[in-house]
């Protein structure tokens, strides 16, 4: 299917059934929203790729990536606070679509909705920690057993990898932006 046109008939374009059954335009598609996830977390890889070079490959005791003045629980926490709802948008949006694209789609999907779900989690607890102590940096639960620059390059990367693999599979990139 080509999606070089922004159509309210067509599935990738998101829109949504009037009275009369008949599709509406929405006015931000389908492709224009997991675009954005992708881009957005490939660039929040890059601060965790940072991290880790500034950790472990040039011996900084502080890892604060290329933007750290931005380093702080509440920017980590809203960030992944955004992609998560981004995904569940797509997910709930766009479930049918997964689905009748390949079932494994669908699942790839919906490990990374679920794993990026956990990750939140991680954020919740260490906002918590952070209310009580006030410290930058909180471990969260999973840092109290692994490195959390590692866990959390990790997490990233392995979310990204569960978004991306749909993402090319739909041929999402193809859409052109919302008018």
């Amino acid at each position: 299917m080509n999606h070089d046109h922004q159509d309210a008939a067509c599935p990738y374009c998101m829109g949504t059934k009037n009275k009369a059954g008949a599709r509406t335009k929405s006015l931000i598609n389908f492709c224009t929203i997991f675009t954005a996830a992708v881009v957005i977390q490939l660039l929040h890889m890059v601060e965790h790729v940072a991290q880790v070079i500034q950790k472990f490959a040039l011996g900084r005791e502080e890892a604060h990536g290329l933007i750290g003045m931005f380093d702080f629980e509440w920017v980590h926490f809203g960030y992944n606070a955004a992609l998560i709802i981004t995904l569940y948008l797509l997910m709930f949006r766009c479930s049918r679509l997964l689905r009748a694209k390949g079932t494994a789609l669908f699942y790839i999907f919906g490990a990374g909705v679920a794993l990026q779900s956990y990750h939140m989690v991680e954020h919740i607890i260490k906002i918590g920690q952070h209310i009580q102590t006030g410290e930058q940096g909180t471990l969260g639960f999973i840092g109290n057993f692994v490195n959390p620059v590692w866990f959390h390059f990790w997490i990233n990367l392995i979310v990204l990898a569960l978004v991306v693999i749909p993402f090319f599979g739909l041929k999402a990139y193809k859409c052109a932006p919302a008018k």
